[in-house]
């Protein structure tokens, strides 16, 4: 699997999200997501990537052979994010994916926050998802759509997405982030 998911469903291109499938660098079986991996965590996040098979997700992602989850959810604050080559542009519309499944084996409490954010970290718009929701032993892609509006304070920003987590325990699997851009209404 690439370590960058370009592909698009909409009208425009979609921007590249760094290591979207979570494949670099490789590990053995799991070891902790570090910021030279594309993505930045904040102080008190830890992202583990996992090789499948894996009693803590699904056992096959489908994306390739690695994927990330929070350990504790409840101690994440901000999560995890990454900018990407592109501005907010005023009345497109931005469609944020994400692969979420979970273990068969784990009880899960938590949830996963699909975000787009300002320069500041702060939301833009977020879509929660509750892990107990997410499909046993399978990942199903959850879609934040957003529509730029007029005169938003943060048009021409560099586009930022995150996940931001909550809850207790684990959060569930997490691959195939991609963000694409449409000209359409949400």
């Amino acid at each position: 699997s690439s370590t960058s998911s370009t592909t698009s469903s909409t009208q425009d291109p979609c921007l590249e999200v760094v290591n979207g499938n979570f494949e670099f660098p490789a590990v053995r079986k799991e070891a902790p997501l570090f910021a030279n991996s594309g993505w930045t965590m904040g102080p008190r996040t830890v992202i583990r990537q996992v090789r499948e098979p894996t009693f803590l997700g699904p056992n096959e992602t489908g994306y390739g052979t690695q994927m990330a989850l929070a350990f504790d959810a409840d101690n994440s604050g901000d999560g995890m994010w990454q900018d990407l080559s592109g501005t907010y542009v005023e009345g497109k519309l931005y469609e944020l994916s994400v692969a979420l499944g979970r273990s068969p084996l784990l009880n899960y409490t938590s949830f996963v926050s699909i975000e787009l954010r300002d320069t500041e970290n702060n939301p833009i718009e977020s879509k929660q998802v509750s892990a107990e929701q997410t499909p046993s032993n399978a990942f199903q892609t959850y879609t934040l759509r957003y529509q730029i509006p007029s005169g938003a304070k943060f048009v021409g920003q560099p586009v930022r997405i995150g996940l931001r987590f909550s809850g207790f325990g684990p959060s569930p699997g997490i691959d195939s982030v991609t963000l694409c851009k449409g000209s359409g209404k949400s």
